[in-house]
């Protein structure tokens, strides 16, 4: 029973699904290639993938490096604030109890 819209076949038939699956994948591919908008979209891809290459990636040591310090100067701003916080609210504290 095939209902091609849903692509639905019968479990018993899952070897068929399988090869109905990547016939219309290699259909679609084909098709999509050869439209205008599907080959700039390749070409796009390509270009990436050929940018991506000349990156010069951090090493490891780095990135941890990098990571860490992030942490710390995060954990410090933190603490920054949350002291700044205080000190607004005891001041406002003060403030409203004189007023």
């Amino acid at each position: 029973m095939f209902i091609i819209t849903n692509i639905y076949i019968v479990s018993k038939f899952m070897y068929l699904k399988l090869i109905f699956n990547i016939l219309i994948f290699f259909i679609i591919s084909y098709l999509f290639k050869q439209t205008f908008v599907g080959k700039k979209i390749i070409l796009f891809f390509n270009k990436t993938r050929l940018e991506l290459i000349k990156v010069a990636w951090p090493s490891l040591q780095d990135v941890i490096k990098s990571t860490f310090l992030i942490l710390i100067l995060s954990f410090l701003y933190s603490l920054l604030i949350y002291f700044f916080d205080k000190i607004i609210l005891t001041v406002m504290s003060n403030i409203i109890k004189r007023g």
